[in-house]
């Protein structure tokens, strides 16, 4: 399969590429803090997205594996995956990516719909091994559908790596399962040496070296 980015809407719409779903994948290295290179290549992880049923999220994180819009603020930065940290590891639970605040602050909270976090679109896909998941912030009452707070999803997403009922309850219970990895969940093990099962700080930089989106055919 080869890689194709692909033609991305306007970021201030919600207009959704038309597909069912995609693939796409996430080459991750690991160098030493502010080392510089690419260090060691850990391996590719292979995700399909479920572009039916939750169009928003999957959208999301396509366009941020292309990198197809190129920048969102005034900084020139840009908005990609390529170049991110995986901040938070906890090995057995989960790794955690897409955090741009060490690329720009102003993208911390930011998705491809003109810059802001947008809700979670419903919980009916369960969190298990190898589920890829939207993790949001916790925001303001939903008072139309009497709910004490609403998630709102930005950039950032986590690889689920437990099968443990009760924590994948606690997934279920805020998070959009919105993707799956279909393969490189040995890659996934690579990286959980380099996390914290107390803090799930990362001892090193653990990152995207590159992303995108593999050819529908």
């Amino acid at each position: 399969m080869s890689v194709n980015s692909r033609n991305s809407p306007p970021v201030e719409g919600l207009a959704i590429a038309s597909s069912s779903s995609f693939a796409v994948f996430l080459d991750v290295a690991v160098k030493e803090v502010d080392g510089e290179g690419e260090g060691e290549f850990l391996g590719r992880i292979e995700i399909v997205l479920f572009a039916d049923s939750t169009p928003l999220a999957a959208e999301n994180f396509r366009v941020l594996c292309t990198g197809e819009n190129k920048v969102l603020k005034p900084s020139g930065k840009p908005f990609h995956y390529k170049g991110t940290e995986f901040f938070a590891i906890e090995p057995g639970y989960h790794v955690s990516g897409g955090n741009f605040r060490e690329l720009d602050d102003d993208f911390s909270d930011c998705s491809i719909y003109g810059g802001k976090r947008f809700p979670n679109e419903h919980l009916r896909n369960k969190p298990k091994l190898g589920s890829v998941m939207a993790t949001g912030i916790v925001g303001p009452p939903n008072l139309e559908l009497g709910e004490p707070y609403t998630i709102l999803n930005g950039a950032d997403f986590a690889i689920c790596t437990t099968e443990e009922a009760r924590r994948l309850d606690i997934w279920h219970e805020f998070y959009v399962v919105f993707g799956e990895v279909t393969s490189g969940m040995e890659v996934v093990k690579k990286m959980e040496p380099y996390g914290s099962s107390i803090t799930a700080r990362t001892s090193k930089s653990v990152y995207v070296v590159d992303c995108g989106q593999f050819d529908s055919d």
